[in-house]
């Protein structure tokens, strides 16, 4: 939903696991965003008016099922993809005799 996209990019740019380009029209939609509760008691986030959310939904939708990063220690978990890496490496040079 939107709801659940727009929830992961304000966790992700929260926990500086993702860096927003410098993109005029996103980061005046990002600074303009505002988070309510509806009616329903929901929580939703808005826009003035004047204002679009198309790139702030497209940098939402687009990271949406990016892995996420455990948040402790992201250098281990890091080093770690870089030994499976080597590891794969090695095990393809051996079956390719190379």
């Amino acid at each position: 939903t939107k709801e659940a996209a727009l929830k992961n990019l304000s966790i992700l740019l929260e926990t500086d696991q993702l860096q927003i380009p410098d993109f005029e029209p996103l980061l005046k939609e990002l600074q303009t965003a505002r988070w309510e509760r509806s009616k329903t008691g929901k929580i939703k986030i808005v826009w003035p008016d004047s204002y679009h959310d198309d790139t702030v939904m497209s940098l939402a939708l687009a990271v949406f099922n990016l892995p996420k990063l455990p948040l402790e220690k992201p250098k281990d978990w890091l080093m770690e993809e870089a030994r499976k890496i080597r590891a794969s490496e090695q095990g393809v040079r051996t079956i390719l005799r190379i």
